[in-house]
């Protein structure tokens, strides 16, 4: 079999790439066409890639501009000629429903909550009338989008509360978490016991200056309070403090050979509206051995720390600090307990978020279109 993966997105995308991973392994054919840069691959599942940047205009719906994505993607199907397409996101999947093609849409969040938060800020933030019409029309047309999609196309969704969403159009709707597959997870080195100073994970994309950051609250933490212990920051070097250790962006090993010799790991982005999915760094972290604090906003991952004991949820600034005092003192009154729980929460981790466990959902999405279902 061939399969065409589709994305707005360019490579690494680790979600994508685990399932190119998952199909090489089976023998089938995998070529990814982006429209964002190609950087790199984390697995090299991709034998062969295609880019071509996708401009705002042909995102946002614009009848000319996103008819020249569909002519992109008319003329890689005849030059491929893949079975299937794996359309990523919401405006893959638009393009893909144009073509005719058998496809199945993996949805990696939920577009519809997304759309309305998202449109919502857009549209209060001061802009053109010009871009305020743009703005107003994208949504319109993303909104109009996803039904269709789901109506057109087998589905892929993060998780079981947004696949009940889903399967009210589309009733062909799988579910595949944000999970590591075996390959990565053997690339997590083991821990090391550590009887220094605290050291926890943070793992961020957002390349913002403070002000504008969602993980803004989280952050003021490290740089109004001294806590005795050391941030490890892994993303855009936003922050320069004694207690916070810069690593800036770095590949996906060394993004784990970083996280694995930390503590304890803090995810600080808060939404206003629920998430109903796991982000890539959560199974990771426990892969890592790291228990994680959690903000309230994400939702299944505060339900998953508190019935497996690997985790905390904080709802303030002032609730993240009492928090974090709480669990030093902890570590503090014995490291050596501390240090043998990060095997307990391997085993959690690895019996619960892998890959494994859902790799025959892909291949169910395939079969569902390819047979027409």
């Amino acid at each position: 079999m061939k399969i065409l993966h589709f994305s707005d997105s360019g490579l690494p995308d680790v979600r994508v790439e685990r399932a190119a991973l998952y199909a090489s392994s089976k023998g089938w054919d995998v070529i990814f066409a982006g429209g964002r840069p190609i950087t790199g691959q984390i697995f090299n599942a991709f034998k062969k890639v295609h880019y071509r940047h996708w401009s705002p205009s042909e995102k946002t719906g614009f009848p000319r501009s996103f008819h020249k994505v569909k002519q992109w993607l008319n003329r890689l199907i005849q030059e491929e000629d893949p079975d299937l397409i794996h359309a990523h996101d919401i405006f893959a999947g638009k393009v893909a429903t144009e073509t005719g093609h058998p496809f199945v849409y993996d949805d990696h969040e939920i577009w519809g909550s997304r759309i309305s938060f998202q449109g919502a800020m857009a549209l209060k933030q001061r802009r053109t009338l010009l871009r305020r019409v743009g703005i107003w029309y994208a949504i319109r047309n993303w909104k109009k989008w996803e039904p269709e999609i789901l109506q057109s196309a087998p589905c892929i969704a993060v998780s079981e509360d947004i696949a009940k969403l889903y399967q009210k159009i589309q009733p062909q709707t799988f579910v595949i978490p944000n999970v590591p597959t075996a390959q990565e997870i053997t690339m997590i080195p083991p821990n090391r016991n550590r009887d220094d100073s605290f050291r926890i994970a943070y793992v961020s994309r957002h390349n913002l200056p403070l002000e504008q950051r969602r993980d803004t609250e989280a952050l003021r933490v490290w740089l109004n309070n001294r806590l005795g212990a050391t941030l490890v920051f892994v993303g855009p070097q936003v922050i320069e403090t004694e207690e916070i250790e810069n690593h800036g962006f770095v590949s996906h090993q060394q993004m784990l050979n970083i996280i694995a010799d930390c503590d304890l790991a803090l995810m600080g982005q808060k939404t206003p509206v629920p998430v109903y999915s796991y982000q890539n760094r959560f199974p990771l972290f426990l892969h890592s051995g790291l228990k994680i604090i959690v903000p309230e906003s994400k939702v299944l991952e505060v339900k998953f720390c508190n019935q497996h004991n690997v985790g905390w949820e904080w709802k303030s600034a002032t609730d993240l600090i009492v928090l974090l005092k709480k669990v030093f003192e902890e570590y503090r009154t014995d490291i050596s307990a501390w240090n043998q729980d990060k095997s307990r929460v391997r085993e959690v981790a690895q019996k619960t978020l892998s890959w494994a466990h859902y790799e025959n959902q892909l291949e169910q999405a395939y079969e569902a279109a390819l047979s027409g279902k």
